[in-house]
């Protein structure tokens, strides 16, 4: 009776692991763009990954400026949202940089961003990252 038991309990937990899986999308097409044809530019955003989890989506973002301009910063407003149709997931968290808070780029030009947003909809092919709807807020 105990091996029934645990076997049961075994083929539970390997079920539930088997149904939990992840969709990453690996260097997305985007249609944003901030490059202008003489190379200059003021921000672009490198969208490099992102995690479709059962518990959350995690979109990996690079941020560029160019590294001759020291005064140049960027932030991200607390309330960034990815959007679906017409449903909001507004950001949970950020790892890299603290929302509604200026911030500059590394030496090198660059700063890598990871945003956790609430789990969206099985099977979507396509979403929309908004940072937020002030004013000159960019749209992903």
């Amino acid at each position: 009776m105990k091996k029934t038991v645990i076997t049961m309990l075994f083929a539970l937990v390997t079920m539930m692991a088997m149904g939990q899986k992840s969709v990453e999308w690996d260097k997305p097409t985007t249609e944003y763009g901030t490059h202008y044809g003489d190379g200059f530019f003021q921000l672009a955003l490198d969208v490099t990954k992102v995690e479709l989890k059962d518990s959350e989506t995690v979109v990996h973002i690079t941020a560029i400026q160019c590294p001759d301009y020291p005064d140049s910063w960027f932030q991200f407003a607390s309330d960034t949202y990815l959007k679906v149709g017409n449903n909001r997931y507004t950001v949970l968290s950020a790892d890299g940089i603290e929302l509604d808070k200026q911030t500059r780029t590394n030496k090198d030009g660059k700063r890598d961003v990871v945003f956790h947003f609430p789990s969206l909809p099985k099977g979507i092919k396509s979403f929309d990252f908004i940072e937020g709807d002030g004013e000159g807020a960019f749209q992903i």
